[in-house]
């Protein structure tokens, strides 16, 4: 029978999944939504004229939300519905994300509907704290919209960016030069560094071991740096901060110009507002692992890369800076690559010939 891996990652800003892996050989298939849950009305107001969105109404703890791909389209103007609390992983939006995430995985998950590892994880300031918490809340069998349900047998939760780090260790395709490039990495100091959306997390290893005194986490994710430019946007243009941040966060995410009033903002006039906030994430890791003269590669990754990447080259400046095509999918791959490994190290003494999907 073969075994299914899966991975979620369920950040602040996006909600990071993988839909389907058929081989080791080939890259993960990746989706994501934003990581916001609305309290649901379940009302259809375009009369079958319009487009519906493509959303799913989940149901925890009594409560009923919309999540999905259109979230943005089921918030009212004022809706506060992006959660920043170091508390998030075990709240109902939390697990109404979750449900989201699995509800996109079914049709790909085959006759079984089980998931025999999933693999997520949290920031690193929180990893310690509710680690065990989150194995426990996602070992279980989930109902979904519809009647579905999906059985998750086992959960491996790993500091987020160390999806990262296992995303550059396992390349996509494995030759002999990847391979060598993989065993160069697993004998030298790494740091990865992860801008999210609520935090700016940084971890340090010697080759697959974390050290946990150099690695470390600060408040200064993408929602400061959004934050730091919507304040000065709503002085300027006299309007509400929550509504620009808004625009300007849906803008991002989406990779369009944001607009204001029908005319669209030029986010460069705002550059200095953003680097000051970058600054200082950057500053709590050059506190923590200096100069970076004992690192050997230096990884980044996460939905904030554009805006860090070239602050942490400037700080960085004797060192490659190494990232990804698809930055923001870069711990997600890591973690459904490390979580393949490790159901095959697993299985390799019962079964030589079992496979994964």
């Amino acid at each position: 029978m073969d075994s299914i891996v899966r991975a979620l990652d369920v950040g602040y800003g996006n909600v990071k999944f993988v839909k389907k892996h058929s081989s080791m050989a080939v890259r993960p298939i990746c989706d994501k939504f934003a990581s916001r849950a609305v309290i649901s009305n379940e009302v259809d107001i375009s009369g079958g004229f319009m487009s519906r969105r493509r959303t799913v109404h989940v149901e925890v703890d009594g409560t009923s939300y919309e999540v999905g791909y259109d979230v943005a389209l089921a918030q009212g103007t004022y809706d506060e519905t992006t959660n920043l609390d170091k508390d998030f992983c075990k709240t109902p939006p939390y697990m109404a994300r979750v449900l989201g995430a699995l509800n996109y995985m079914y049709d790909d998950l085959g006759d079984r509907k089980e998931i025999d590892l999933l693999v997520c994880g949290l920031p690193v300031s929180t990893y310690m704290l509710y680690r065990e918490d989150m194995q426990a809340l996602l070992t279980k069998t989930f109902n979904l919209p519809g009647g579905k349900t999906i059985k998750v047998n086992r959960v491996s939760v790993i500091p987020q960016p160390l999806g990262a780090y296992f995303n550059y260790v396992y390349p996509d395709t494995i030759t002999s030069a990847s391979t060598a490039a993989s065993d160069q990495f697993k004998k030298q100091n790494n740091l990865v560094i992860d801008p999210g959306f609520f935090t700016f997390d940084w971890l340090v290893s010697k080759g697959m071991m974390p050290n946990t005194n150099r690695s470390g986490s600060a408040f200064r994710g993408m929602s400061a740096v959004i934050r730091a430019m919507a304040e000065s946007i709503s002085a300027k243009e006299k309007v509400d901060i929550n509504g620009v941040f808004k625009i300007l966060d849906d803008a991002l995410r989406e990779g369009t110009a944001p607009r204001i009033f029908g005319k669209e903002i030029d986010l460069s006039l705002y550059k200095d507002r953003a680097n000051g906030v970058v600054n200082e994430a950057v500053g709590n890791l050059l506190n923590s692992v200096g100069d970076g003269a004992d690192i050997d590669n230096i990884m980044v990754a996460g939905g904030g890369t554009p805006f860090f990447i070239d602050i942490i080259r400037d700080r960085f400046p004797r060192h490659n800076v190494l990232t990804s095509d698809e930055p923001v999918f870069a711990n997600v791959m890591g973690f459904q690559k490390a979580g393949i490994r490790q159901m095959m190290k697993a299985a390799k003494p019962q079964n030589q010939n079992r496979s994964l999907v």
